[in-house]
């Protein structure tokens, strides 16, 4: 009996081991074959977990690489787009300006000035509001939300507008003040004849964004505001200090000098002004995109309301914290966007816009005006006399008005030269992000080709040992079968014989 316990136990025991050989000879040929240290976790827990880190590490990375991608795609075309405004167009503006600064130019002339003014203005529009991918590049967070207004937007759709100013931002200039020539004003000699006769004023100006019939009387801190038109009498020239006259016709300011100079006028600035606007038409900048503004009434079922999501009435919408940020690593946060407001600012779009008008609007008294005026009394000439008179006028009139464009002209050539001065510190600030992203760029791609080699390392198996340990597993397997084989007949022979 006891023979047979230690059979079966030696019998067990060669099974066992032939058992474990062949299989760690499946082991080690699964290893070759597959080219992997480990098929399942199990086998290897520690190298498991490894591995997977590094996969999600590689993962990451590619996730990464491809956000530098999409971010330095977005960059150059926003380079490219504030390249095209500061290269040609602000430089096609500057030429045209320096032009009409230095020459007297006629009524034709300024007319064609004027016109190529205002191509350049809506080229740089076009620009504000180029897209990448169907987004909007300069509106911050709000990508589907164009900068300049594409297409005339409801009447009704109004906003309140807050705009900031600082001292420099007045503008110090002569204007020419427009009567009305068919205002009648009983103690005029000329017996209700005013001619379209242009009268320098010294001007301390703030130019707000818009104007027209869909703007609110502004609320200027600290001034009392009194609404005038351009033909009013001193509308350009406000009698008290404390006093602002808000132009309806061109959305000008105007300042006593008292409040802007010296100690006074520095204590007034930075200031806020608030107004409310609607009416806009194509060509307006967006509030939501420019300024810090209150929506006040956008119409249901209209197709702003809904493709720009702009929310109830009274929703106060801000241009803070707008910046577009992409990941390149963890907690490696760089933002791609440009702000419209800090590339192209509403200063300089407001500033373009006033010169234009400020050339369209201003004309020469009409000769039959003039001839009206003339022929009754008191000055009641004829002939000669009444058309040397005329002519005398008409030249006055025309030197006063080429006197005071040119000073215009030449404030808005050192206005344009601030202005690009901010844009192009935008695309300097831009080069500089976009060089950084470069930099990440090198360095994910190097991250990348460490990430895969120590994944191999980690998972790849080791041929020259996995094939030694496989020629081994089989050694001892031969062995097992051949020391179990002489043992079980030995004893077998033995048991017989008992």
């Amino acid at each position: 009996m006891s023979m047979r316990v230690t059979s079966s136990m030696m019998t067990n025991n060669m099974l066992l081991h032939m058992n474990r050989a062949m299989r760690d000879m499946d082991t080690h040929f699964e290893h070759l074959a597959s080219g992997r240290r480990i098929n399942v976790p199990s086998e290897n827990p520690l190298v498991a977990a490894r591995a997977m880190k590094f996969r999600s590490n590689i993962v990451a990375n590619e996730n990464f690489q491809r956000n530098v991608e999409t971010a330095l795609g977005w960059m150059e075309r926003t380079e490219a787009a504030l390249d095209s405004v500061v290269e040609t167009l602000m430089v096609s503006v500057r030429d045209h300006l320096n032009h009409a600064a230095n020459d007297f130019l006629s009524l034709a002339e300024r007319d064609v000035l004027v016109n190529q003014l205002q191509n350049l203005l809506e080229q740089i529009g076009i620009e504000m509001n180029s897209q990448q991918s169907g987004r909007y590049l300069f509106s911050g967070l709000r990508t589907d939300q164009p900068p300049i207004f594409r297409s005339t937007p409801p009447s009704d759709l109004s906003f309140r507008i807050t705009q900031n100013f600082n001292f420099q931002d007045i503008e110090r200039t002569f204007s020419l003040q427009i009567f009305n020539p068919e205002r009648i004003d009983e103690n005029d000699p000329s017996q209700g004849y005013q001619p379209n006769l242009p009268v320098r004023h010294e001007v301390h100006i703030l130019k707000l964004a818009y104007s027209g019939s869909g703007m609110g009387l502004p609320v200027v801190p600290g001034f009392g505001v009194v609404e005038m038109s351009a033909t009013d009498r001193d509308a350009y020239a406000p009698v008290e200090p404390g006093t602002v006259h808000f132009i309806r016709e061109t959305g000008e300011l105007v300042f006593n000098s008292a409040d802007v100079t010296g100690n006074v006028g520095l204590g007034n600035f930075p200031m806020n002004i608030t107004y409310e606007m609607s009416q806009f038409q194509i060509g307006d900048l967006n509030p939501a995109v420019y300024f810090e503004a209150e929506l006040l009434y956008a119409p249901d079922g209209h197709s702003l309301r809904h493709l720009w999501n702009l929310g109830p009435p009274h929703t106060f919408l801000t241009m803070e914290n707008q910046e577009l940020r992409y990941e390149f690593g963890r907690l490696v946060t760089v933002p791609v966007n440009t702000l419209a407001k800090n590339a192209v600012t509403d200063k300089l779009m407001t500033d373009l816009r006033r010169t234009i008008d400020f050339v369209r609007n201003v004309r020469p008294t009409d000769e039959n005006l003039l001839r009206a005026m003339y022929s009754s009394p008191p000055f009641s000439l004829e002939g000669t006399e009444l058309n040397n008179k005329i002519a005398e006028h008409q030249s006055d009139e025309m030197a006063m008005i080429n006197e005071v464009m040119n000073d215009r002209f030449n404030n808005m050539l050192m206005l344009i030269d601030r202005h690009g001065a901010d844009t192009r510190r935008e695309i300097t600030d831009l080069g500089s992000r976009g060089r950084m992203l470069e930099l990440i760029q090198t360095r994910l791609e190097g991250d990348e080709g460490n990430l895969n080699r120590l994944m191999n390392s980690n998972e790849a198996t080791d041929v020259a040992w996995t094939g030694s340990m496989l020629a081994t597993a089989e050694v001892r397997f031969l062995i097992s079968i051949n020391v179990g084989a002489s043992i079980i007949n030995v004893t077998l022979a033995n048991f017989l014989q008992v």
